[in-house]
């Protein structure tokens, strides 16, 4: 009896759309395998899902539902603070994270509304509640250019600092060619004041 086998299940990378609907590609299918808003099951875009097959209906696309999250693309969001009496939440800048990521009270009460933010997400395992997450970094007020600039070169994954390995070997660089500058110059013809075209 087919309704007593279980249902087939596949693997692939899931694309999420800003309605919360997903799609997932598959060996042996023409089109993506469509996974309906509310089937998810907490799967943000880029993540390496199991799927669950649905009943096929003839004419109609292939469907299923996240039956598990087997890896995470990405754990980090540039999003905008919002406060309420009760509860704080950073609604993510990227329209394709569905869920605004709850920030704990106490790690919550320096924080200011339209704040913008990056966020990890610490744990979200229960489709029917909201991520949580922890602050990373607080960038500074939302709307600011220089603020707006950061957060686009942390979404893109850019770190805005230097590790301090860097920092250190950059200094000692430095230093080295102070003492080889001087003695290279008498070697050299010194162009350093005329205005120069490559």
């Amino acid at each position: 009896d087919s309704r007593s086998e279980p249902p087939k299940r596949i693997r692939g990378v899931i694309s999420v759309t800003s309605k919360a609907s997903g799609y997932v590609p598959a060996e042996g299918f023409e089109e993506d395998i469509e996974i309906p808003a509310g089937f998810l099951n907490t799967a943000l875009h880029g993540d390496t899902v199991e799927v669950n097959l649905r009943p096929r209906v003839r004419g109609m696309r292939a469907s299923g539902e996240v039956f598990s999250v087997v890896s995470r693309a990405k754990e980090t969001f540039i999003g905008v603070v919002e406060k309420r009496t009760e509860e704080c939440r950073v609604m993510a800048d990227d329209r394709r994270m569905y869920a605004d990521i709850i920030i704990p009270k106490q790690a919550a009460k320096d924080l200011k509304s339209q704040e913008k933010v990056l966020v990890h997400l610490e744990k979200w395992d229960n489709p029917q509640k909201n991520p949580e997450g922890r602050i990373i970094k607080i960038l500074g007020q939302s709307g600011d250019t220089e603020v707006e600039m950061a957060a686009i070169t942390l979404a893109q994954g850019f770190e805005m600092e230097f590790p301090a390995e860097v920092i250190a070997a950059a200094r000692q660089l430095q230093t080295a060619r102070k003492g080889k500058e001087a003695a290279e110059i008498e070697n050299r013809r010194d162009f350093r004041d005329s205005l120069t075209f490559t």
